[in-house]
């Protein structure tokens, strides 16, 4: 893992009995970054985050051996991710960290697994993606894990990336068969984002904080 600032590439190291890391998330004025380490050849991680120059374990969820910080809040304060666990019906769980204590935000009602993804600038709001008989993108604020619903013509698989800063916007994915659309969620309603001319899918990765320009 890296934090580019003034020009200069500056590794963020590992955790102890780890060989490597990687960051996928950043605050607001670049002080916390947010990942995993790993080790070659192993398939567990540990999420950590990393504050100072120190990297810190953020642990795991009860049972598990293996988690991933993939969002933080614009202070740094909050972190979301998920981590597997050892239940026979779940293979993972999205989780909320906060005050030093990792929190399990639980799947969709007749899910299995979750992963969080993203989160808004306060840590209130969480989105992410809890799989059933396929992936539903989810929305999750003041302990209670909801869906994004369905497109008009019934389409069901989706994936939420990533959250506005005040989380009244959610972007992601849709899939219809064969076909990937990006897609925006506001105010209950989904909209699919189209595609480049000549393209076949395409998929939404971040949002501006107002939630108006969507990039993938």
């Amino acid at each position: 893992g890296f934090r580019w600032s003034g020009g200069v590439m500056t590794g963020l190291g590992s955790l102890p009995g780890h060989s490597g890391s990687r960051g996928d998330g950043v605050s607001a004025d670049g002080s916390v970054v947010v990942g995993y380490s790993y080790s070659a050849g192993s398939s567990n991680a540990e999420a950590f985050r990393w504050s100072g120059g120190v990297m810190t374990s953020l642990g795991f969820l009860s049972g598990g051996s293996d988690s991933r910080a993939r969002g933080v809040s614009a202070d740094g304060d909050v972190v979301v991710g998920w981590s597997h666990t050892t239940d026979e019906y779940a293979s993972s769980e999205a989780f909320r960290w906060a005050d030093g204590t990792m929190t399990s935000l639980g799947v969709l009602p007749g899910a299995h697994s979750s992963a969080a993804l993203g989160v808004s600038a306060d840590g209130a709001l969480v989105v992410g993606v809890s799989e059933i008989a396929d992936n539903t993108a989810f929305r999750w604020s003041n302990g209670v894990m909801s869906d994004l619903g369905a497109f008009p013509d019934g389409v069901y698989y989706t994936v939420a990336s990533a959250v506005s800063a005040d989380g009244s916007v959610v972007v992601g994915l849709m899939r219809d068969g064969d076909n990937e659309e990006a897609f925006r969620w506001s105010e209950g309603e989904l909209l699919a984002l189209g595609q480049l001319p000549e393209s076949v899918s395409s998929f939404a990765q971040a949002v501006s904080a107002d939630g108006q320009i969507v990039v993938g």
